[in-house]
């Protein structure tokens, strides 16, 4: 892992999913491509990550990876403050452990991580300072998902169906250089018993609501 940048902010889209929601438009084209008003998904994620200041956008890519992997390339000479890589994932490996592989790769420091297939009006550079402000281990931003996740002032207290629900998580979260430690030591592939298991063990976990 590289040492940190001060000067660089750091951004992860998951794009290795399946995409089988989509289907049959999925067959032939991964997700994140999925055009919406003739923007694919993942274009509009990249600009909302550009234009909040991100240096540095990693995107992993399974199904159909070649493509995300050979559109990245096209792309980037629109965007000359932002460096894209791509991370091929041909064994789809989960999102803790596709945000574990790249995170290894990727420099030290705070890190905000998406699901590329979303849309969101969210303010990402507000997101990143609030939760450089606060020093959190790691921060969940809510903002009307169908994930549970259960918020008491700006802590969550627990994540996944099994919780009384005030929010939803929104897939957009920010982990520290002490949380993405914990995550190299985390061997499965879920994401939600992560966080779950921090929450447990009385790690501080900031939520960011959007309603």
């Amino acid at each position: 892992m590289a040492e940190k940048n001060k000067n660089t902010r750091i951004g992860i889209l998951l794009a290795a999913g399946y995409g089988t929601r989509l289907r049959p438009l999925t067959l032939v084209k991964p997700k994140p491509l999925v055009p919406l008003f003739g923007i694919p998904l993942l274009e509009i994620a990249i600009r909302q990550m550009s234009s909040a200041g991100f240096s540095l956008i990693a995107v992993n890519g399974g199904w159909l990876g070649e493509q995300i992997a050979a559109y990245l390339s096209l792309r980037q000479d629109a965007f000359p403050g932002t460096k894209f890589r791509y991370f091929d994932e041909p064994k789809v490996l989960g999102v803790a452990g596709g945000m574990r592989r790249m995170l290894k790769e990727l420099p030290a420091g705070d890190v905000l991580i998406q699901n590329a297939d979303i849309l969101h009006s969210i303010d990402l550079n507000a997101i990143m300072n609030g939760h450089e402000n606060s020093k959190a281990f790691a921060t969940l931003v809510g903002a009307g998902s169908p994930l549970a996740m259960q918020v008491d002032a700006d802590r969550v207290c627990g994540l996944g169906k099994t919780v009384d629900s005030t929010h939803g998580f929104s897939g957009i979260h920010v982990l520290s250089e002490n949380c993405r430690q914990k995550l190299y030591d985390w061997e499965k592939s879920a994401i939600v018993p992560f966080y779950n298991e921090l929450i447990a063990a009385g790690s501080p976990i900031r939520a960011d609501v959007f309603d």
